[in-house]
């Protein structure tokens, strides 16, 4: 199974008309038409149907996979309950039709199951004192995968703070500084005249912010040379 698909089996009578729906904390429903939570009576496509497959005299076993890729495709993670049930009327109301089973919960993140794990990441061009440019590059990884960033967001911005040894601050480089997240997820600024001291370390520290969420990366310490 892939970890991008949530797939839901439930054994039943034969001849009947099972389906998915979920509903999120707020008591709203996921409308499998576009893939957001309403209210139940905004809801274009409020079931996703199961298909019946026969295991036994009389009794079939039915059938949904739901693509967590559509569910929750950004960085905000999405949680939801999933339940199964047998349709009654004309079309799907989970409200009034009859629950088959338990409602599983269902979290998803970043196109999978479960929440991601976020961490923006840092290169720093550093190589002697003398240098006149410092050349950056800073990502966002998910569980060690680089994130998609500029297809997410093409508006994501990044801030890297430079502080030397005795707490002295050496370079700020905000979002504008920063620039722009390009075809390859990252941010490649050039700063001009770091102006580093020798036999001195460093700390720098990344916050990325994309689709509404910010995550700051761990302090990274190095050193410079003559």
């Amino acid at each position: 199974m892939s970890e991008s698909i949530a797939e839901f089996a439930r054994d039943a009578a034969s001849g009947q008309t099972l389906y998915v729906a979920a509903m999120n904390g707020a008591g709203e429903w996921l409308d499998f038409d576009d893939w957001t939570f309403k209210a139940i009576g905004d809801v274009t496509t409020i079931g996703l149907a199961m298909t019946a497959h026969d295991i036994a005299s009389g009794r079939q076993r039915y059938l949904a996979s739901i693509d967590l890729t559509d569910l929750a495709p950004g960085l905000a993670a999405v949680s939801c309950t999933v339940g199964c049930y047998v349709q009654t009327g004309g079309s799907p109301d989970p409200e009034s039709d009859t629950l088959s089973g338990q409602v599983i919960p269902l979290i998803a993140q970043l196109g999978k199951v479960g929440y991601r794990r976020f961490v923006p990441q840092l290169k720093l061009g550093v190589t002697s004192t003398a240098g006149t440019e410092l050349a950056l590059m800073a990502w966002l990884e998910a569980d060690g995968e680089k994130v998609p960033l500029e297809t997410l967001d093409d508006t994501a911005t990044c801030a890297v703070e430079i502080i030397r040894q005795g707490n002295y601050p050496q370079i700020s480089l905000d979002a504008t500084a920063m620039g722009s997240v390009n075809a390859d997820h990252c941010f490649e600024p050039l700063a001009a005249n770091p102006d580093f001291t020798a036999d001195r370390i460093y700390r720098a520290q990344t916050t990325i912010t994309a689709n509404g969420l910010t995550f700051t990366g761990p302090v990274k310490a190095f050193s410079v040379v003559p």
